[in-house]
């Protein structure tokens, strides 16, 4: 068996106890798209997870619905606003050959999604990683240029949530690091 840990056990950076959102569905879990990239930085190279719900599909969804469904996943997995700095989220992803599962707080159920082998060795090497959410929906099968604009859409308009998975390996930057060049 070939699981491996990534991240450090630092405290958790920020309480959400005040704010405690519903629990995400396995539901949920299950319908999200994710897609993963590594992109160098002005701080390096950084490995990237994004997760995104697909736009309402079954009878009854709302795009509202959905948005304030994510804001909830994102809440359970530690991360912030983009316009907030980056926290360090904590030791939550487990590798296991080319998938990758994430603890989502509060729930008895991992996010999981299948990586490449690029990205996934990157990461086990002591890569750091980048979770971002976004709020707005994202079709499935999106493209690699529909990705990039709906990045840049959801930073513009504030529905881009945001974290770092760092790693313990000697040198690393801090999480608010990676993003601004630190």
């Amino acid at each position: 068996m070939d699981e491996r840990k990534v991240g450090a056990e630092p405290p958790h950076p920020h309480d959400t106890s005040a704010h405690a959102p519903t629990a995400p569905t396995p539901g949920l879990l299950c319908s999200v798209v994710t897609t993963t990239w590594i992109d160098v930085t002005p701080a390096g190279s950084v490995a990237f997870l994004l997760i995104a719900h697909p736009p309402p599909r079954r009878s009854g969804e709302s795009a509202a619905a959905l948005r304030e469904d994510m804001r909830s996943l994102g809440t359970a997995l530690g991360l912030v606003s983009s316009r907030c700095p980056l926290p360090d989220i904590g030791p939550r992803l487990t590798l296991h050959g080319g998938k990758a599962a994430i603890r989502v707080d509060g729930c008895d159920f991992l996010l999981g999604t299948t990586i490449g082998a690029t990205w996934s060795d990157f990461v086990a090497q002591g890569g750091p990683v980048v979770v971002s959410l976004g709020l707005a929906p994202l079709p499935v099968g999106a493209d690699r240029d529909a990705v990039e604009a709906y990045i840049g859409e959801c930073l513009a308009t504030g529905e881009l949530m945001l974290g770092a998975i760092m790693s313990t390996a000697p040198g690393r930057r801090r999480a608010s690091d990676l993003l601004d060049g630190g």
